[in-house]
């Protein structure tokens, strides 16, 4: 059973580890926090070797990994029957407001959309893996080929928007701990979707949510938030 003190510790590490800071778990924290390991983007090429030992399920809220390094970890997963969460963002709030937007735009489907996020000055990738992810959801949400709609910015004579096109916006500036928009733009009206972070705190409590469901995962399979939540 999870001790108070243990949650505590761990959810002070974990705090670090959304800050930046990289650690591995110790085997007495694995054991109380279901199996899980935390690490940063450095340490992610490790992954895929790590869990093809077994020793330890995974949560993997890390951004800016590319498709041949989730495509690595997804393969170590289901070979190895690891329980895994992986999501770009922990925070629930997020995860609702992922749900949303997918909704939105099956009801919105002629509406121009448009993605605008906001990220501290130290943020290494862009655009934000929640942008990236919001984009995919209502791209295969309208049917529309990822590669094809895909529009990060744009600068210069770049003609007049085509209908299907998503842009996805990068602003950097500050300590901004992360704010997200989508616009949904019709004739005479505007819709916004909005999520801000107002603290890390938020991902923490994502984060150990993803940590307890860990128990009732399913071996072998990449889970998201959304089955941790469950609000598929």
């Amino acid at each position: 059973m999870e001790k108070e003190g243990d949650k505590s510790r761990f959810c002070a590490k974990l705090k670090k580890a959304m800050q930046g800071e990289i650690f591995y778990s110790t085997l007495e924290e694995e054991e109380c926090m279901g199996g899980a390991r935390y690490s940063g983007l450095k340490d992610m090429a490790e992954y895929p070797a790590n869990v093809q030992s077994g020793a330890f399920n995974v949560v993997v809220g890390t951004t800016g990994l590319s498709c041949e390094q989730l495509d690595e970890i997804k393969e170590a997963v289901e070979k190895n029957k690891i329980k895994a969460v992986i999501s770009p963002n922990m925070a629930i709030g997020v995860n609702v407001f992922f749900k949303v937007i997918e909704d939105l735009a099956k009801i919105l489907n002629d509406y121009d959309i448009e993605i605008i996020e906001a990220h501290h000055q130290h943020k290494a990738d862009a655009p934000s893996g929640t942008a990236l992810k919001a984009y995919e959801i209502m791209a295969e949400a309208l049917g529309r080929d990822k590669d094809d709609t895909f529009v990060p910015g744009r600068q210069g004579m770049v003609g007049e928007r085509t209908p299907g096109e998503i842009g996805i916006h990068a602003v950097r500036g500050g300590d901004i701990i992360g704010d997200h928009t989508v616009l949904f733009a019709g004739d005479g009206e505007l819709i916004e979707i909005i999520h801000r972070a107002h603290s890390r705190q938020s991902f923490v409590t994502g984060a150990m949510k993803a940590v307890r469901y860990l128990d009732r995962a399913p071996a072998g399979r990449v889970c998201d938030m959304s089955d941790v939540l469950e609000i598929k």
